[in-house]
C-alpha cells in the first residue's frame, strides 16, 4: 500500500546530476510514499533536466546562471505550497 502525504513537497536542486535526482526521487517513491508534489530547480545545468513521470507532479525551475545550492535551495522552497517541505539532496536515497 503506497502511503500518500499530501501536506508534503520535496524539493531538491539539480545541476548536471540529473540521474543522481531520478535515482532519489525513485527512492522515496518506492520507500516512503507519494509526495504532493515535487519541485526541482534546476542550478543552470548544460542541459535541461528532463524527468520521467512520478507519482507526483514535478515542477521544474531553472536558472540561467549557476547560483549555488543555498540560493538554489531557497528559490525551490519558497515554490512550496503544501504545509510541509522536505528539502533533499540529490544524492540522497530512501
Amino acid at each position: 500500500m503506497t502511503r500518500h502525504f499530501d501536506d508534503l513537497t520535496i524539493a531538491t536542486t539539480v545541476q548536471n546530476n540529473i540521474a543522481l535526482c531520478i535515482a532519489m526521487l525513485r527512492s522515496f517513491d518506492a520507500n516512503v510514499g507519494t509526495p504532493a508534489g515535487i519541485i526541482v530547480l534546476d542550478d543552470a545545468s548544460e542541459m535541461p533536466p528532463h524527468f520521467p513521470t512520478f507519482s507526483a507532479p514535478v515542477f521544474t525551475l531553472r536558472n540561467q546562471t549557476a547560483a549555488g545550492f543555498c540560493k538554489a535551495a531557497d528559490r525551490a522552497l519558497r515554490e512550496v505550497q503544501t504545509k510541509y517541505a522536505l528539502l533533499v539532496d540529490a544524492d540522497v536515497v530512501f
